[in-house]
């Protein structure tokens, strides 16, 4: 069973506005996450706060931006040029006044806290979900050692080819250097060469892990995975989600995915 993904975060702030009335849109907000146990109503309670915060602060902005039309569009009826020059002054003054920006600024700030918050009730979905035995790592590849051995039994099973001499042939794994020779032409090759983890600095257990979430589970989104992985950093997942899905479409993803997708999706 998959962690419902929360669409939310798709939707944009405007459309939010727009809702009418706090009751109507604490009824949106309420449908779209769906909120279980207390502190998920908490939290759900605070995006319609900030949200009702950030349509109040979008409302007096408005005011301020009609001022500042208004006397540009009057710039076009008058003929002085000194009269001209004063109200566009004028509508400088009022975009750039300390108030507006000051409304501006809070406007923003309340939209980041709803995100804020939007962000802290997935991670407490996914954290308190009860079929979220997907997220846990696969067992047999819980070490970096296991791992290796995986990447080698393929080189031993004669499943990859050696880049040089384009051969199938016996070789030998260097531990030491987390790499296969080949007993034909000599040429010592990393386990991660030829697939997408090549070159990562990142462990192969996080590179296991993620690729079979994004087998079993495709339709995940990259904001999911990272918080299901424990990476801090939304664009190193990023990465490895695009890596990954781009070995999935080629004419090699068994290669690429070192044997992955025959694991745990039974492909040829």
């Amino acid at each position: 069973m998959d962690v419902p993904l929360l669409n939310t975060e798709q939707l944009l702030l405007p459309a939010l506005q727009n809702v009418c009335g706090p009751s109507v849109l604490q009824e949106v907000i309420e449908q779209e996450l769906n909120p279980v146990g207390s502190i998920e109503h908490i939290l759900a309670d605070e995006v319609v706060r900030r949200v009702e915060q950030s349509r109040q602060f979008e409302a007096a902005l408005t005011i301020y931006r009609d001022q500042a039309s208004q006397a540009l569009l009057r710039i076009k009826s008058r003929d002085d040029q000194q009269d001209r020059s004063q109200l566009a002054m004028l509508a400088t003054n009022i975009m750039a006044s300390p108030r507006h920006e000051a409304l501006f600024r809070q406007g923003l700030a309340a939209s980041r806290a709803m995100f804020g918050a939007i962000g802290e009730f997935r991670k407490h979905r996914i954290a308190n979900e009860p079929a979220a035995n997907w997220i846990q790592s696969d067992p047999r590849f819980a070490t970096e050692q296991h791992c290796l051995a995986h990447l080698a039994r393929r080189h031993r099973n004669g499943t990859v080819f050696c880049r040089r001499c384009q051969t199938v042939t016996p070789g030998t794994y260097i531990a030491a250097r987390a790499a296969w020779q080949c007993n034909k032409c000599g040429r010592q090759s990393g386990l991660r060469s030829g697939t997408c983890m090549n070159r990562s600095p990142l462990p192969l257990t996080a590179w296991f892990n993620v690729i079979r979430i994004i087998l079993l589970h495709p339709t995940i989104s990259t904001s999911d995975l990272a918080v299901a992985v424990r990476v801090s950093r939304q664009q190193t997942v990023n990465s490895m989600v695009h890596r990954i899905r781009d070995a999935v479409d080629s004419d090699q993803a068994s290669l690429r995915l070192a044997g992955l997708d025959k694991l745990y999706l039974g492909v040829d």
